[in-house]
C-alpha cells in the first residue's frame, strides 16, 4: 500500500502514483491477499476510483460516515474524495482495481462518471453468477498487468466491461435507472465545486468559470438533476462537514474555518438547515 500524502487537508490523500506495483499510468490492480492491507487505521481519501471485489472476507469497511459489514462475494465502491478506513480478516481475498479520474473518463466518458457520482450504493452483494462474471474480468486485468509488457489497450477494454457490469448491478438497486444523461456542463460544474467549494460559494464565480449565466446554469442543473445549481454547492459543503464531524476530532470552530466560514455561528446555522441537527448533535448521533 502507498503512504498517504497530507496535501494540506485534514484527511491524508492517497494518490494513485503511490501504488508502485503494476501501475499502468492511471490504472492499477492489486491482489488483496498479497499486496493489500487488512487494517487501515487512519481514515483517508483517494484521488481515484477504487473497486474492491471481495471473493472471501469478514470485517468492516467505513466509507464516509457509514460502516459496512464485509462478506463474501461483495463489491465495495469508493469514489474520489470519499473518506474510508477498514479492518478486515487476514484471510480476506479479492482484487483492488484503482482507476484515476482522467483514465475513468477516457474509458467510459461522462456517462460512466455521472452514473457512479449520482447513485448511492457503496457496497453491492453479488449473486454467484454476477460475481463470477465480474471476478473473471478482474482476474484477467490482473493477469495482463503482471506481464513484462502488458497491453494497456486490452486492460482498458476489460476495465470498460467490468465497469458496465458494475453499473448494471448498481442500476438493479437504483430508483433512477431512467434518469436523463447529465450534460457535460453540469459535470464540469460539479468538478469545479469539488475543487473550489471551500473558498468559493457564489453562483457567479462558477458561472464565470463555465462562461454561462448563473440563470442558465441553474436551469440545466434543475433539468438534469432535479436540483438547483446552488443546492449542489451546499450539498458538497454539507457532505464534507459530515465526513469531518464523523471521523475527525476537529472542533466545530476549526471545521467552520476549514470550510471557508468566517463565523462559526454561520456554519452552525448552515449545517442545521441542511441536516436538521446542530454540528455537535450530529457528531453525538
Amino acid at each position: 500500500m502507498g503512504k498517504p500524502k497530507d496535501n494540506n487537508t485534514l484527511f491524508p490523500i492517497l494518490d494513485l502514483q503511490e501504488f508502485q506495483a503494476n501501475n499502468l499510468g492511471g490504472l492499477c490492480i492489486l491482489d488483496h491477499s498479497i499486496q493489500g492491507k487488512n487494517i487501515i487505521e487512519t481514515p483517508h481519501k483517494h484521488d481515484f476510483f477504487l473497486f474492491f471485489l471481495i471473493e472471501k472476507g469478514k470485517g468492516h469497511h467505513r466509507i464516509d460516515f457509514n460502516s459496512y459489514p464485509v462478506n463474501d462475494r461483495q463489491l465495495h465502491i469508493l469514489l474520489p474524495g470519499q473518506v474510508h478506513d477498514w479492518a478486515l480478516d487476514k484471510n480476506t481475498k479479492g482484487f483492488q482495481l484503482m482507476i484515476g479520474k482522467n483514465e475513468f473518463e477516457t474509458i467510459g466518458g461522462y456517462l460512466f462518471y455521472a452514473t457512479f457520482l449520482h447513485t448511492q450504493y457503496s457496497v453491492i452483494d453479488l449473486q454467484e453468477e454476477e460475481f463470477r462474471l465480474l471476478f473473471h474480468e478482474f482476474d484477467q486485468i490482473y493477469q495482463e498487468s503482471q506481464k513484462p509488457e502488458p497491453d494497456k489497450d486490452l486492460i482498458q477494454w476489460r476495465c470498460k466491461i467490468a465497469i458496465k457490469l458494475i453499473i448494471r448491478e448498481r442500476e438493479k438497486n437504483s430508483d433512477h435507472s431512467k434518469r436523463p444523461l447529465i450534460p457535460d456542463l453540469v459535470m464540469q460544474y460539479i468538478s469545479l465545486i469539488d475543487k473550489f467549494y471551500k473558498s468559493e460559494k457564489s453562483m457567479s464565480f462558477y458561472a464565470d468559470q463555465l462562461h454561462v449565466t448563473p440563470n442558465y446554469l441553474n436551469i440545466i442543473c434543475k433539468k438534469s438533476l432535479g436540483q438547483t445549481a446552488y443546492s449542489l454547492i451546499k450539498s458538497r459543503i454539507a457532505l464534507e462537514s459530515k465526513r469531518l464531524l464523523s471521523i475527525s476530532s476537529i472542533s466545530v470552530k476549526e471545521l467552520a474555518f476549514e470550510l471557508g466560514f468566517r463565523d462559526p455561528a454561520n456554519f452552525s446555522k448552515f449545517f442545521r438547515e441542511e441536516t436538521g441537527l446542530s454540528p455537535s448533535d450530529f457528531r453525538k448521533k
